[in-house]
């Protein structure tokens, strides 16, 4: 029996061991606004006061050299409003106390200003280092995005960045915010995310747009890639130390055919009855997902004669877009069922390419850069699949056990579907064909 398994398994676990304690270690979400809305109301509980907050706001003015003054509005209720209006110290203890809450985004605010306005209490600060030039000096608010694995939350009605006088916004922030006159503007209920980049520069010209787009992908750029690697590196390694013990291995040499077929069918026929009792979903859904596990096997066994290699990969091929097809005729969709979002077919796909590696391998006249080419493929993937996943918002923890179940899957299907390969080889005398 090949070690090579044994010792990519062992690999994996090292890996998953120092990845994930960093992971669940992630911090809760952080709230953009230190003193709107809860995080005002609890910091007056804590003093023993009363404090319902009717609306809140909160303005960010950057400026030129990246520091930022921020300008948080919150309304009080009627009731609890001359508690604080009739003593402004009671009032800068409460915003002192909501400084210091371990969930703030912004950890150290400077020169805090505190004053009271009819019902409103009006809380300014300096934040220092918000934002930095980029290409063709435009300028990046990147503080709001979740490099560095923070994850931030909206806790105000209104969100507003402002960049420098003169400037306009020159890039298209996420959440589909208001824009006009040099500021981005959210609504709590309204689109604002984690992913949040600003960028500013004196016109929104072409060439300002490029270079704002430019400068937001030299930022996040080392964050994908990192968290890309975070999620692949262990199904990659499984994969490839997989195919490289198949193919080395005698161990599936003496399945027949009908042997091989009636496990590459049976598994995904036990997964559906266990679906049956595990799963909400309906059959036609379920079968959908199932269904080129199920037509492989059958079409390798009424047409093995005909089965190159070249012609079981078009056969991959074929049976997705069947499942594409029928996904949309029981109203699936390619959201679920596609290569979109981490879809059905995107996750198939590498076990379903083990039945052409298997063709592949049952022939010693294959050429070497055939094989190559196939196993880069099935080890690719994985990137390829967490560039729908990335970048990761401190939910690590859970996104890398699901990556390693998938490998696991992978290589749980896709092992019968390799020896139904090498099957089907064999039924045709060995022939070179790919």
């Amino acid at each position: 029996m090949s070690r090579v398994p044994v010792v990519a398994a062992l690999l994996v676990l090292v890996l998953a061991g120092s990845l994930v304690p960093a992971a669940t270690a992630s911090s809760p979400p952080e709230r953009v606004c230190p003193v709107c809305d809860q995080q005002f109301e609890e910091a007056a509980h804590e003093l023993d006061l009363n404090a319902t907050v009717d609306r809140s706001s909160l303005r960010v003015d950057v400026r030129d050299d990246g520091s930022s003054r921020w300008t948080a509005r919150v309304t009080l209720s009627p009731e609890t409003a001359p508690t604080y209006r009739d003593d402004p110290a009671q009032l800068r203890e409460v915003v002192d106390t909501a400084f210091e809450a371990h969930n703030n985004l912004v950890e150290d605010p400077r020169n805090v200003s505190v004053r009271f306005e009819d019902r409103t209490a009006v809380v300014g600060f300096t934040v220092p280092d918000v934002a930095h030039r980029g290409v063709g000096g435009v300028l990046v608010v990147d503080y709001f995005h979740t490099i560095g694995g923070r994850y931030t939350m909206l806790n105000a009605d209104e969100f507003v960045v402002a960049g420098p006088s003169e400037t306009v916004v020159a890039n298209d922030p996420p959440g589909d915010p208001g824009v006009g006159d040099g500021l981005a503007s959210w609504e709590s209920d309204r689109g604002y995310t984690q992913e949040t980049f600003v960028v500013f520069a004196d016109d929104d010209g072409a060439a300002s747009r490029a270079a704002a787009e430019a400068s937001v992908a030299l930022a996040v750029g080392p964050r994908l890639v990192r968290d890309a690697l975070l999620l692949a590196t262990a199904p990659t390694l499984l994969f490839a130390a997989a195919l490289g013990s198949l193919r080395g291995s005698d161990r599936f040499a003496e399945w027949s055919l009908s042997t091989a077929a009636a496990v590459s069918a049976g598994l995904p026929l036990l997964g559906l009855a266990v679906s049956t009792v595990t799963v909400t979903s309906t059959l036609a859904a379920r079968l959908v997902m199932a269904l080129p596990l199920l037509v492989i096997p059958l079409v390798a066994v009424a047409v093995a004669d005909w089965l190159s290699p070249r012609r079981m990969l078009a056969l991959v091929g074929l049976t997705l877009l069947a499942q594409l097809v029928a996904a949309d005729a029981v109203g699936l969709g390619w959201g679920l069922a596609g290569f979109a979002g981490g879809g059905a077919s995107a996750l198939l796909l590498p076990a379903l390419l083990f039945f052409p590696a298997g063709g592949l391998a049952a022939d010693s006249r294959t050429r070497t850069r055939a094989w190559r080419a196939h196993t880069l493929l099935v080890v690719s993937w994985p990137l390829l699949v967490t560039t729908q996943f990335v970048p990761l918002t401190g939910f690590e923890f859970l996104l890398l056990p699901a990556f390693l179940a998938w490998a696991a899957g992978t290589l749980l299907v896709g092992t019968p579907l390799f020896a139904l390969g090498r099957a089907v080889a064999g039924s045709r005398g060995f022939e070179p064909q790919f």
